[in-house]
């Protein structure tokens, strides 16, 4: 399992959620001690949703959900390395009918993308990962062309921290306290394609609030042959169908010309996945996302780099 969740913004819609749920937040459900759920409150989607849709399926469904709850001997065998394993291992890939990045369809066919995250259990505070991602897509733009990616990054909770430092207290109201709730992310990305025998260097950071809708907003800088910007943000939210968890997300991204020659407002990415467990260590999700190209991103040659992209597949983890 990931240690740390990414998360997304994209303000407008979070804008109107809150306005079309001000109005059902009195009565849509109300807490042990008797108070109505703020708009505010991260939970809000989650008791609309239960209201309207949840407690609609719960009968139907009744205990039955799609997956497997645990896998005898095999999660027994992990639970115990757990345990004494100084380091988390994920170990996955993803299958899916293209490589799409940022908008870019960089591969138009079947594209096989492994990977392998560690971190050590020993870090004072917050998560470092190391990551390991390789690309085959068949008919890429060169020849046999493959990626490699290595990827590191440090991820803490700024609230924690202001706790630990006694900054933030029981004192504290409760409004600070959110606005604090909040993970910062900082990290390096090299990029190596063996086809040609070329690289590039990458810093990114990412601030992910904890409140409604989950926002995020993620800047990533190429300052070798990338030599420009990108910049998203966006949301996500789980909604919990009883049967199935539905993870949706909505990201809109911005090129400042990286690997391109243009600077626009490129992409709105959204859609959704369905993370089935199988077991307490693995993980299949199906996907399927839609990329809306919104200005127009050009290469060197005038060429438009970004198009309407339909993008789906599966994704498959395994950690311990």
């Amino acid at each position: 399992m990931n240690k740390t969740k990414r998360r997304l913004q994209f303000t407008a819609t979070a804008i109107l959620m809150l306005s079309a749920g001000m109005a059902v937040a009195g009565d849509s459900q109300e807490s042990a001690d008797s108070k109505p759920v703020s708009v505010f409150d991260p939970s809000f989607p989650d008791v609309v949703f239960e209201q309207y849709v949840g407690q609609h399926i719960a009968p139907v469904v009744g205990d039955a959900r799609f997956g497997i709850k645990r896998i005898d001997g095999y999660d027994d065998a992990l639970d115990k390395f757990t345990e004494v394993s100084p380091i988390d291992i994920e170990i996955g890939f993803t299958l899916a009918n293209m490589y799409l990045w940022r908008g870019q369809n960089l591969g138009s066919d079947t594209s096989f993308q492994p990977y392998v995250k560690a971190s050590p259990d020993f870090e004072p505070f917050g998560d470092l990962w190391f990551t390991f991602w390789v690309d085959f897509t068949q008919n890429s733009r060169d020849k046999n062309e493959r990626e490699q990616d290595y990827i590191v990054d440090y991820t803490f909770p700024f609230l924690d921290l202001m706790k630990c430092s006694g900054i933030v207290n029981d004192d504290t109201p409760s409004f600070v306290s959110g606005i604090l709730d909040f993970d910062l992310t900082s990290g390096y990305a090299y990029y190596r394609f063996p086809a040609d025998g070329t690289d590039t260097h990458e810093f990114f950071f990412k601030i992910a609030h904890n409140m409604i809708l989950n926002p995020y907003i993620a800047i990533y800088h190429d300052f070798d042959q990338g030599g420009g910007t990108w910049i998203e943000r966006g949301i996500s939210h789980d909604f919990d169908f009883k049967l199935f968890t539905l993870s949706t997300f909505a990201i809109l991204g911005y090129n400042h010309h990286q690997w391109a020659k243009t600077k626009s407002l490129t992409n709105l990415h959204f859609g959704g996945s369905i993370p089935i467990e199988l077991g307490t260590h693995m993980i299949i999700e199906p996907f399927l996302s839609y990329s809306k190209r919104l200005g127009s991103t050009r290469d060197d040659f005038n060429e438009r780099i970004v198009h309407d992209e339909l993008y789906g597949g599966f994704n498959y983890s395994i950690s311990f």
